[in-house]
Formats: C-alpha cells, sequence, structure tokens
C-alpha cells in the first residue's frame, strides 16, 4: 500500500446498536465521518446525547470544535428559549431556575443536581453557546461554575487574578460572552477599588478564556483610561452581542445625568463606550442592551413602567455604524402586554416581563409590536425575576474538570 496515500476516515453504522471493533462501529455499512457528522448535527440534543455513549469514536466526533459548532448554526436560530432565576420568598431560600422554550412557549422548573456541594443559592452571570456561567461565590463575584443544562456536564473556573491582595473593593461587574464566531468563550470580570474620597476609582479588569482555560489581565493603563470616570453597577447584567460583552454605564461625578454603554470587544479585549441617545424631551430613567438584527439595541423606558401606567412608552433604538443611535419604533400604551424589556429572541422578537393580575407574565412581541406569545409564568408577589437567552448545545464545559451533574 502506498504510505503516501490519504486515508479516508469513516465509522461503520450498526444496524443493532453495535459494538466496538478496533475502534470502529462495527457491522453494517461504512459512511465517511464528514456524513456522519452531517446527519448527527441534525438531530436533537437528547439524541446526540445517545449517541455519544455508543462508542468511543462517536463521543469524540460529538465533542469534536466542527461538531459542536455545526450542531449550534443548525439549532440556534430556532431553539432560543429563555433560563429564569426568580426569587419567591425572601425570608428562605426561594429560588428557582425556569425555562420557557422559544418555540412552544412551553415553562419548566429545572433542578440544580450539584446545589448540596454549593454555599448560597447561585446567580446566572449569563448564557452563551448552551453553557450557563453560574457565581457561586459569598462575595465579589470570585468564583465561578460553568454548566451545560443538556448535556447535565458542570466545570469550575480557576481562581480569578484580581482579589484580596489589592485594595478594599467596590464594586465588581462580571459579563459572560463568545467571540463573533463562537471560537471562544469568555468570563470578564471588571472590578472597581475604593480609593480617597476626592479620587477616581481604580480599575483593574480581567478575562478568563474557555479556549485557552486560564484568566489573564486586560492591559491596565487601557482599563483605567476607559472606565475610571464611568462605574458599572455592581449586579448588573451583562448583554453579550455582536461578538462583544455590553454594560449599561453611568459618570461617577454626575451618576444622574449621563449613561453610556461601555462595551468589550470579546476578539480584541479593549473597551470603548457611546452615549445613549438623545432622548429628546422624554428623558427616561431606565436603558436594557440588547442585540437586534446585527446591531447593538437599547431599550429605553420610564422607571415605573413595570406596571400598566398612562405615562407608559418603551422606545428602540440601534447604534447604526458604532457611532449614532437611530430609533426604529417606539410602544405606546394600548398596545397588550407592554412591560419591562429583558431581551430579544431570534433576533428579531423583544421579549417583555410584566404583572398582570396575580401573575408575572413573560411575553413576545415581533417587529411590528404584535403579541406572538404570552405566558403567565409565576405568581405575584415575586421578589426578584432575571432572564437570559438560552439554547441547548452540546459545547463542552472543557478545559476544565469535567463531571457528571446527576452525580454532584
Amino acid at each position: 500500500m502506498d504510505s503516501k496515500r490519504p486515508r479516508k476516515e469513516s465509522l461503520t453504522m450498526s444496524e443493532g446498536g453495535g459494538g466496538n471493533d478496533g475502534g470502529r462501529i462495527s457491522t453494517g455499512y461504512p459512511l465517511p465521518l464528514k456524513i456522519v457528522s452531517d446527519i448527527l448535527s441534525r438531530l436533537p440534543i437528547k439524541s446526540v446525547v445517545r449517541f455519544e455513549a455508543v462508542s468511543k469514536p462517536f463521543a469524540a466526533l460529538i465533542k469534536s470544535p466542527d461538531f459542536v459548532s455545526a450542531h449550534l448554526r443548525r439549532h440556534s436560530p430556532t431553539g432560543s428559549s429563555f433560563l429564569i432565576r426568580r426569587l419567591a420568598d425572601p425570608t428562605v431560600c426561594g429560588f428557582h431556575f425556569s425555562l420557557i422554550d422559544g418555540r412552544t412557549a412551553a415553562v419548566g422548573d429545572i433542578p440544580i443536581p450539584f446545589m448540596d456541594s454549593l454555599s448560597r443559592f447561585p446567580k446566572i452571570v449569563g448564557s452563551c453557546c448552551g453553557l450557563v456561567c453560574l457565581d457561586v461565590s459569598m462575595l465579589h463575584a470570585s468564583a465561578f461554575l460553568l454548566w451545560n443544562i443538556a448535556t447535565r456536564k458542570v466545570g469550575s473556573v480557576p481562581r480569578s487574578r484580581i482579589f484580596v491582595e489589592r485594595p478594599p473593593f467596590w464594586m465588581v461587574a462580571v459579563g459572560f460572552g463568545s467571540n463573533c464566531d463562537n471560537s471562544d468563550i469568555k468570563l470578564v470580570r471588571i472590578v472597581y477599588f475604593k480609593r480617597r474620597m476626592e479620587e477616581l476609582p481604580l480599575v483593574r479588569a480581567e478575562v478568563f478564556s474557555w479556549g485557552l482555560g486560564r484568566w489573564s489581565l486586560i492591559d491596565a493603563d487601557a482599563t483605567q483610561a476607559a472606565l475610571q470616570s464611568c462605574s458599572i453597577t455592581e449586579g448588573q447584567k451583562a448583554v453579550a452581542a455582536n461578538g462583544a460583552l455590553h454594560w449599561v454605564g453611568v459618570e461617577i461625578e454626575k451618576p444622574s445625568m449621563n449613561k453610556y454603554i461601555v462595551s468589550l470587544d470579546l476578539g480584541t479585549e479593549e473597551f470603548s463606550r457611546v452615549p445613549t441617545p438623545d432622548y429628546g424631551s422624554e428623558l427616561p430613567t431606565c436603558v436594557q442592551v440588547m442585540g437586534f438584527k446585527g446591531m447593538l439595541g437599547l431599550a429605553a423606558y420610564p422607571a415605573q413602567s413595570f406596571k400598566p401606567s398612562p405615562y407608559k412608552f418603551i422606545d428602540l433604538w440601534t447604534l447604526d455604524d458604532g457611532i449614532r443611535w437611530t430609533k426604529i419604533t417606539s410602544l405606546r400604551p394600548g398596545i397588550i402586554g407592554i412591560g419591562i424589556p429583558v431581551g430579544i429572541l431570534n433576533d428579531s422578537e423583544l421579549i417583555m416581563k410584566r404583572e398582570e393580575g396575580h401573575y408575572v407574565h413573560i411575553s413576545s412581541f415581533d417587529g411590528n409590536a404584535r403579541v406572538k406569545w404570552n405566558i403567565p409564568v409565576f405568581s405575584v408577589p415575586e421578589f426578584a425575576c432575571e432572564v437570559y437567552g438560552f439554547v441547548d448545545s452540546v459545547y463542552p464545559v472543557a478545559p476544565f474538570e469535567e463531571v457528571d451533574a446527576a452525580e454532584g
């Protein structure tokens, strides 16, 4: 045999579930690896997970970066859902995770199999490519887990580099997202340190790369220059859009006057900030950042928009060229289901959270402000409710140490 002849990769499919014979799935007919990968990438996540247990070749294929990306591309446009973290009773540990299916609008609770090993109920930092990042620390957002709900795997993130050896903490902001081609997922931690009253805070930032498996510090001078006069409120949810993370920042010396969108490009790891739009005579007090049709979007609304009010409005804006804001629509009283914007589904549907009667509802609006679905998710009162986009995937929690979540 000519040693220079390329070897054709293939898996042999077995009609009966197959045994493993020399690294191949025996009996039946051979199929090129590319065709097997294409077939599996079209299957729902539960079926793919079953194939992973068939043999080592199948497991290696399903865990490969090319397959993970192909499966995600096929299923994320139609399989987007919403993960909800809610607090029903502040006097006890009344937290719950729930999932809303974006296709069927069905709602279900999600148990946390590893809850017994945690010191408190986790916070959600973000959800990206099927991985949910959880903050499990007691203080300062300093301990994290990655959890794939679909594959039931969980991995711990190494300890962050910015910790107690620095001056006293003031605030910590975090975010979780991927670069433009989803080739790497990153966890970002921004730390503000106290200084003397008359001085602006010291600011440092670090990034954990899923691909590299380690933390790295963002250039200290660049971080200080971009963020020292603009604070990101602790506990604020970062929004991942267009390969960057985005937060709403306020000017430290005039916090009630000037707001900015603070962004971190996850490819270049460079900060930038853009002033929020000129709202004209109607000056809203709340803004929500979101991705919309490939652009950075923003919803502006009054502070009391959670409950119906004759003064309620929601203006939707997009940042067309990274500099100029354009108002694309304005939702006014009379539109059924209007409430607080919490995100975008499938890059085009606006998701609202609102209170109606005895229930908190999650509603979906199309681009013409028509209600697509409206779901009573849970009863009032709810003391906290956070909504995150979510999609099933086979994205591994590696390169971290991986365990079966069912086994704790």
